[in-house]
């Protein structure tokens, strides 16, 4: 009878050892990872940014777990006329332990000239011909002179039905400078490109294997207990 008890303790303490594992995973606070092009918001003393003409194209590759990624200018010939490394290189994503829950890619753009500037916004997922956004902005006002006006947009990619695709951790966003139907040309310019990804923690295999423990134990305990029972009646 005292082995039966000793044995009935280790059962709850594993099982309770269990629950405090189970619980801790459940409350984990979604990581957050971070990756800028072109300089920093808000930050218009730089000369970090690119200058899209009518027909241009503007390449963001975020990558979120090693250095590097690339943002690309390309004229409406394809040829290159500039390249850039992230301001904010975002290294610490891991695709074993992080599944995404949430993602936003986020722009500033700006321009001088008075006139509508439509700008284009895609990805390569879905054969490239995924359109994310697709905005008309008035970027310029005449007041003692030309002055710069900016534009800021956010596109929840979550909504897009694209947050699968960063999974791996990788995303490319195309931004377009359609040709103008008018007579004014559509030109603009990209002062800042974020992409921002939450993740939950994946868990571990340890903690997987934990789990599985666990429920063997609290059948075990259940099983016990009926055992006990039943033999209790039958004496």
């Amino acid at each position: 009878m005292r082995e039966k008890k000793i044995a009935l303790m280790l059962l709850l303490i594993n099982a309770m050892f269990y629950f405090f594992e189970m619980e801790k995973i459940t409350k984990a606070t979604p990581i957050e990872f971070s990756e800028t092009f072109l300089g920093s918001k808000g930050n218009h003393n730089t000369d970090d940014h690119f200058d899209l003409e009518e027909g241009w194209k503007a390449i963001f590759e975020f990558k979120l777990f090693d250095l590097g990624g690339y943002a690309i200018l390309r004229d409406e010939h394809n040829n290159i006329i500039q390249e850039k490394m992230p301001s904010y290189d975002e290294i610490s994503y891991d695709p074993n332990s992080n599944l995404p829950i949430e993602a936003y890619l986020s722009f500033q753009f700006s321009s001088e000239d008075l006139a509508p500037e439509e700008i284009q916004i895609k990805t390569s997922f879905l054969d490239g011909n995924k359109v994310l956004s697709e905005k008309t902005y008035w970027l310029g006002y005449w007041w003692f002179g030309y002055h710069r006006k900016y534009a800021d947009l956010t596109i929840d990619l979550k909504e897009e039905g694209v947050l699968d695709y960063l999974r791996d951790g990788q995303f490319i966003s195309i931004v377009i400078a359609p040709e103008a139907f008018c007579l004014i040309e559509n030109d603009f310019s990209i002062e800042w490109v974020n992409l921002s990804l939450k993740a939950d923690p994946i868990p571990e295999p340890t903690t997987i294997l934990l789990t599985g423990i666990g429920l063997g134990l609290v059948y075990g305990i259940m099983r016990f207990k009926r055992t006990t029972y039943i033999n209790g009646v039958t004496k």
